[in-house]
């Protein structure tokens, strides 16, 4: 265009030029068409080349029309015109070359910036598209056609909302239809929406845009969206899973609340409020001391505030809620606390459990324990009491014997009554009513021996080594009688007649077994006699007492007498050691 101007405009200066000329050369007719020839074609065609071709074919013209009646001399005139045409053709050639070399340059530019949106409109990651103002698709870039695995023709006219995109369900398709109307109507949307893509559905963050020209007339909308099914499933996972922690919070069985830093009710279940009789408004208005009883509250605040400031990390503690009525709940709290990624405390977490029924339960078995306890003490008591009198009246029987033989027999007996007695004794006085403390019935025993069989000018010293748990009373019995024969033997036989002498009692674990060792450092044992086959009452209650207990007994070689009994532990123990 900008050359048919500089054409137009040179041709203008021509007719111009040629009036003057004709003004001071005088008229010439035929010139005319030579001078506006070159600007028109060169106008035409373009360019410098044609141009300069038609001005020497217009010289060459022009000197065939100056032949007339000089015979062929130039006027002087004439030469003057003719070097005007050829000066108006160059010149006229020469701007409108430059004028079609700028347009050019103006095409090459264009084209540039259209490979360069090209390039970018369809190289971006994310989906673009142009429509129409009717919502039908006149572009769309290479990732929109990509991941729905379809080709530009598929596309390309066809309504945006009918595309393969939106087909695999009405709902969507119908929304982008709405879309379309609403950014006609020069509004902007944006929302999350499913998309097909080459078989599956994924999600994308879409919006419609409207565009418009300098003059402000709609013409195009410009759809946009890009692949958001990553973020969108893990926002759905945490979805799912905090929907499961709020189903489990609010129908856990046992009660659960979210609890400030300040004792104030964040949130509670309906499992709390039904254990406390308050609705949910009315426990969120209060906080957890208002309805914890006097007693338990100091615990509790001290508790927390350990786990505040991180000497504790959870704690659990039974106490006493009041309920709304004022009857007062038995609870075991679990309490731990949530901090922010900086440490920060942000609410503690409680679970609180009703153990009302199991507390009263332990309340009345307490009650009867204590009872069969104060029972079974009593019983203790009087079999010690009733064997305390069986032992008077085998002395008062022994004062109306004179045969010697008989009254050791009374004496004897009485030994025996007084180690049971003792066993019974230190039960009724135990914590432990159904386990003996050998090593303390031992040492009362051996006094009560020493007490009866030692003369005053003897110095026996009983040595007790003890290391095994408290006994129970049906082994206790059996093997205090079978230690009560053996150090009684001691001092009557082994000892008889010593200024000085030491028995050596031992009993200690040796691989669930019991070891129970008694020596003297006396006279020894007849090496003539055999203890197994002796008519010794003594040790027949001895050998006796010891299959009792399921044991063995052995006759040890060396200095004085010493016995060993092994017997199995009592099963407890046993278990335990095993």
């Amino acid at each position: 265009m900008k050359s048919y101007l500089i054409g137009l405009l040179a041709t203008i200066l021509v007719v111009l030029l040629r009036s003057l000329l004709d003004h001071w050369l005088g008229p010439a007719p035929h010139f005319l068409l030579p001078l506006t020839l070159p600007p028109m074609l060169a106008a035409v065609s373009g360019g410098l080349r044609p141009g300069l071709v038609t001005t020497l074919l217009n010289f060459g013209v022009g000197i065939l029309m100056l032949k007339g009646p000089t015979a062929g001399a130039l006027h002087r005139a004439d030469a003057v015109r003719l070097l005007i045409l050829l000066a108006n053709g160059f010149f006229v050639s020469w701007l409108c070359e430059r004028a079609h070399h700028g347009r050019r340059q103006l095409e090459t530019r264009v084209e540039a910036n259209a490979r360069k949106y090209e390039a970018i409109f369809n190289t971006q990651l994310h989906f673009i598209g142009l429509l129409s103002t009717d919502g039908r698709v006149t572009d769309v870039n290479e990732s929109a056609l990509k991941v729905a695995q379809v080709t530009r023709g598929e596309v390309i006219g066809k309504l945006f909302w009918e595309t393969p995109w939106w087909s695999h369900d009405p709902r969507v398709q119908q929304r982008q239809r709405e879309s379309v109307e609403k950014a006609r109507n020069g509004e902007s949307v944006r929302f999350e929406t499913t998309y097909a893509a080459g078989g599956e559905i994924r999600w994308a963050d879409f919006s419609l845009t409207p565009y418009y020209n300098e003059q402000g007339t709609l013409v195009w909308l410009i759809p946009e969206g890009h692949d958001i099914t990553g973020p969108k499933t893990v926002e759905q996972t945490l979805q799912i899973q905090t929907d499961s922690f709020r189903n489990a919070f609010d129908y856990a069985p046992i009660g659960m609340a979210q609890v400030g830093a300040q004792g104030q009710w964040l949130r509670v279940n309906r499992a709390i409020c039904e254990l406390v009789g308050y609705s949910e408004e009315e426990l969120l208005k209060l906080d957890f001391q208002a309805i914890t009883h006097p007693e338990d509250l100091d615990k509790d605040l001290s508790l927390m505030h350990q786990v505040l400031t991180g000497e504790l990390h959870t704690y659990h503690i039974e106490k006493r809620y009041f309920h709304k009525q004022g009857h007062i709940i038995y609870i075991q709290l679990f309490v731990s606390l949530v901090r922010d990624p900086a440490g920060k405390p942000l609410y503690f977490i409680s679970q609180i459990q009703d153990v009302t029924a199991r507390k009263l339960t332990q309340d009345r078995l307490k009650a009867s324990l204590h009872e069969k306890e104060v029972m079974l003490r009593e019983i203790h008591h009087r079999v010690k009491n009733n064997l305390q009198l069986v032992s008077t009246l085998l002395y008062l029987q022994s004062d109306h014997t004179e045969d010697p033989a008989a009254a050791e027999m009374f004496k004897e007996s009485q030994d025996r009554i007084k180690s049971m007695a003792l066993i019974h004794e230190r039960l009724y006085r135990s914590d432990d009513l159904d386990r003996v403390d050998f090593g303390e019935y031992l040492a009362s025993l051996a006094d009560d021996l020493l007490a009866n069989y030692q003369s005053e000018d003897q110095d026996i010293r009983v040595d007790l080594a003890v290391s095994v748990p408290n006994v129970p009373i049906d082994t206790a019995i059996p093997c205090g009688l079978l230690i009560n024969e053996l150090i009684s033997n001691c001092l009557k036989h082994g000892l008889r007649n010593r200024e000085k002498g030491v028995i050596q009692v031992s009993m200690k674990t040796v691989e669930a077994q019991v070891q129970l060792r008694i020596a003297d450092d006396g006279i020894g044992f007849p090496e003539n006699l055999d203890f197994r086959q002796t008519s010794t009452f003594g040790l027949q209650i001895v050998q006796t007492l010891t299959d009792q207990l399921g044991g063995t007994i052995d006759l040890l070689q060396g200095k004085g007498t010493c016995f060993e009994i092994l017997f199995p532990m009592w099963r407890h123990e046993a278990e335990a050691l095993a």
